[in-house]
C-alpha cells in the first residue's frame, strides 16, 4: 500500500468521530479532499499583504463543501508563522449574534476587544469604534450594557462617552488614521454568512461597505454567493453587482474530487460494516452501484457524513440479515431522493418478482403495466436524478431490467445465489430493509445456527421443528416455515458437511408432522412439502451417486414420513427418466 493510501486510512481514523457530528477539521494533516494546499498559499499569501485601504476576500462555495475546514486550515498555515510576519486574527462569526443584536455593533465589540487585548489600540480609540458603531448601525437596538446605563442616566453617558455630533466620515478618520501603522496588520475571518436571515445579510454586507477600507486590514469571508446575492437583491438591483463591489478578490472553493470523496466514504463505511458476513458484501458490486449512480447523490463531505449518521443507526439491527450493498443504496435512496425511496417502500409489487417472474418472464413481452408504472413516477423526478435512480433501481430490483435494460433471463442458480445473499428483490426480505428489523415469523441468524447445531442429533433436530410447527404467528402461519424458507436458501456449502445425512434422516422421520396447510402459499401453491423437497435436493448435492442411494436407503428404512418420503422417491423416478430422456 502506497504513502498516499496509508496517508487518507489514517486520517478517515482520525477523524470519524468529528465527521460523525458533522464539524468542520482544524489540521491539514487531517485533509483527504485536497484543501490544504489551496489554504497554504492563501495564507503565504495574506502573511505579506498590507493593503493601504483594506482588501476583502472571499471563499465561495455551497452548503457542507468544506468552507469552515478551509477556514480553520489557512488559520493553522497561519499560526505556524512567527508573530512577527503574520497578522493579528479576528474571527467573526456572524451566526453566533443572528437574532441576538445589531449585527454592526456586535462586530465592532469584537473588533475592538481583540485589537485592544493585543495592546493594538487604546481606550480613546474604542470610545471612537463604538460611536461609529453607533453612526452606521440601522438598528436601534443598543448593546446591552448601554441599554442598563440609558435607563439610568442618559446624561452621565453622553457625557463619559463624549458622545458629541460627529459625522460617520470623521469617526472613520480617527480609526484610519490610528491603524494605519503598518505592524498593525490585521486579518478579519468571517463564516457561516450564508447563515444568516436575508435581512441580517443585507445588514452585514451594510458592515463591509462601512469598514472595507481600514487600512492594513485584510477580510476573509466564506459564504455561498447564490445565497448571499439574492438576499442583497431584495434591497439592490443586483445583488451580484453589490457583491463585486464589495470582494477585491473571490475564490470557488475547490471541489473535492470524485475519487477522494469515494474514498473518504468507503473509509468511514468499513467502520460501519465492520463484523458483516463476508456473503451478504460484494466489494465489486458496490464499486458498480456506486459508479453508476449512487454517486450523484453524494456531492460534499457533509452528504458523507449525513449518509455515515443515517446508517450508525440504521444499519446494526439488520447486519446479519439483509445485503449491505443494497441496505446502503436503499439507504442512500432515503436520504437524498425520498420521492423514490417511498414509492419504492409502498410498492413492492412493482420492484420484487417471484423466482418464476425472475426466470421466465424477465425478457418477456407483455409488461406494459409495469412499464407504465415506472415511467410515471420517474417522470415527477427532477431531471437530473432520472437516470441515477433508474441505474440504481435496476441493480437492486433485476425486475426493472424488463422495463429500462431488458437482458437475458436470471438463471436457476442465479436466483439461489441471489437468495443467499438475502438481496431486496425477494419479496420475502423486502419488509426487513424498510422496518430495519426482522419481520414476524422470520428467524435470524443466530436462532438458523441455534437449530442446525442440533443437527448432529437427529431426534433432537426433529423434535425441535416439530416444536416449531405447533408454535402459530399472529397471521396464522407456523414458525416452521420461516425456518424452512431460511433453510431453503441455503447452498450445499452450508449446511453442516457431516451432519447431511442425520438432517435428512430427521426430515423423514417428522416431515409429516410439518405439512400444515396454513403454511401454503396459495399464489404459488408452495407448502412446507415443496420447501422440504428443495432442502432435501440440496442436502445430496455434492454427493456420488452410490452414496446417495445408501444415504436415502438407510432414512427411508428407518423413517416414519411416508408422504416425504413418496415424494423424495417420486423426485427421484422423474430425474432418473429425465436422463434417459437426454440420452
Amino acid at each position: 500500500m502506497n504513502q498516499n493510501v496509508l496517508r487518507e486510512v489514517r486520517t478517515i481514523e482520525r477523524n470519524s468521530d468529528r465527521l460523525s457530528s458533522d464539524s468542520c477539521l482544524t489540521d491539514p494533516e487531517d485533509d483527504a479532499l485536497g484543501y490544504a494546499t489551496f489554504a497554504q498559499h492563501l495564507a503565504d499569501c495574506l502573511c505579506s499583504m498590507a493593503p493601504v485601504e483594506g482588501f476583502v476576500i472571499a471563499i465561495h462555495g455551497a452548503w457542507g463543501t468544506g468552507k469552515s475546514t478551509m477556514l480553520n486550515f489557512v488559520k493553522h498555515y497561519l499560526l505556524e508563522q512567527p508573530q512577527t510576519e503574520r497578522p493579528t486574527i479576528i474571527e467573526f462569526n456572524p451566526w453566533w449574534f443572528s437574532g441576538k443584536e445589531t449585527l454592526l455593533r456586535a462586530f465592532f465589540d469584537r473588533f475592538q476587544a481583540e485589537l485592544m487585548n493585543k495592546k493594538l489600540i487604546g481606550p480613546e480609540v474604542v470610545k471612537v469604534m463604538l460611536k461609529l458603531a453607533n453612526k452606521v448601525s440601522e438598528s436601534d437596538l443598543p448593546i446591552p450594557w448601554w441599554g442598563k446605563l440609558l435607563a439610568m442616566s442618559p446624561d452621565f453617558l453622553v457625557k463619559r462617552l463624549h458622545l458629541i455630533p460627529e459625522t460617520v466620515p470623521e469617526l472613520k478618520n480617527k480609526i484610519v488614521k490610528t491603524l494605519s501603522n503598518p505592524r498593525r496588520r490585521i486579518l478579519v475571518m468571517m463564516d457561516d454568512v450564508d447563515r444568516l436571515a436575508d435581512d441580517e445579510i443585507r445588514q452585514l454586507f451594510s458592515l463591509m461597505k462601512a469598514v472595507a477600507d481600514f487600512p492594513n486590514t485584510t477580510y476573509l469571508l466564506a459564504f455561498d454567493r447564490d445565497i448571499a446575492a439574492k438576499a442583497l437583491s431584495t434591497k439592490y438591483t443586483s445583488g451580484e453587482e453589490y457583491l463585486e463591489k464589495i470582494v477585491q478578490v473571490p475564490f470557488e472553493l475547490p471541489l473535492p474530487t470524485e475519487g477522494a470523496l469515494a474514498r473518504l466514504l468507503n473509509g468511514k463505511l468499513e467502520m460501519i460494516l465492520e463484523g458483516t458476513p463476508s456473503l451478504l458484501l460484494d466489494a465489486d458490486r458496490w464499486a458498480v452501484i456506486l459508479r453508476d449512480g449512487l454517486k450523484d447523490f453524494i456531492n460534499t463531505p457533509r452528504d458523507v457524513v449525513r449518509l455515515i449518521n443515517a446508517l450508525r443507526v440504521t444499519y446494526p439491527p439488520v447486519k446479519q440479515e439483509v445485503n449491505a450493498v443494497d441496505f446502503i443504496a436503499l439507504e442512500v435512496l432515503r436520504l437524498f431522493c425520498p420521492i423514490a425511496y417511498q414509492v419504492v417502500r409502498y410498492n413492492p409489487q412493482y420492484f420484487t418478482g417471484s423466482p418464476e417472474f425472475i426466470i421466465r418472464r424477465l425478457s418477456a413481452t407483455g409488461t406494459s403495466g409495469l412499464k407504465s408504472f415506472h415511467e410515471g413516477w420517474i417522470g415527477g423526478l427532477n431531471q437530473g436524478d432520472r437516470e441515477s435512480v433508474k441505474a440504481v433501481l435496476m441493480w437492486l430490483f433485476p425486475k426493472l431490467r424488463a422495463v429500462w435494460a431488458p437482458t437475458a433471463a436470471m438463471s436457476r442458480d442465479e436466483h439461489y445465489e441471489q437468495r443467499r445473499r438475502y438481496r431486496i428483490c425477494f419479496a420475502d426480505m423486502f419488509p426487513i430493509y424498510f422496518r430495519q428489523a426482522l419481520p414476524e415469523g422470520r428467524p435470524s441468524d443466530a436462532d438458523i445456527h441455534t437449530l442446525l447445531s442440533l443437527a448432529d442429533d437427529p431426534m433432537a433436530f426433529g423434535s425441535r421443528l416439530v416444536q416449531l410447527a405447533n408454535e402459530h404467528l399472529s397471521d396464522g402461519t407456523t414458525r416452521v416455515k420461516g425456518y424452512l424458507d431460511r433453510f431453503v436458501d441455503l447452498a450445499p456449502n452450508d449446511w453442516p458437511r457431516d451432519d447431511g445425512p442425520l438432517i435428512v434422516k430427521a426430515l423423514f422421520d417428522v416431515g409429516d408432522e410439518l405439512l400444515r396447510p396454513e403454511d401454503v402459499e396459495m399464489s404459488w401453491r408452495t407448502g412446507n412439502d415443496l420447501r422440504m423437497a428443495r432442502i432435501l435436493a440440496n442436502l445430496q448435492t455434492g454427493y456420488n451417486a452410490d452414496y446417495r442411494f445408501e444415504m436415502l436407503k438407510s432414512a427411508i428404512s428407518e423413517g416414519k414420513a411416508l408422504s416425504v418420503m413418496l415424494m423424495q422417491i417420486q423426485s427421484l423416478g422423474m430425474r432418473s427418466q429425465g436422463k434417459g430422456r437426454r440420452k
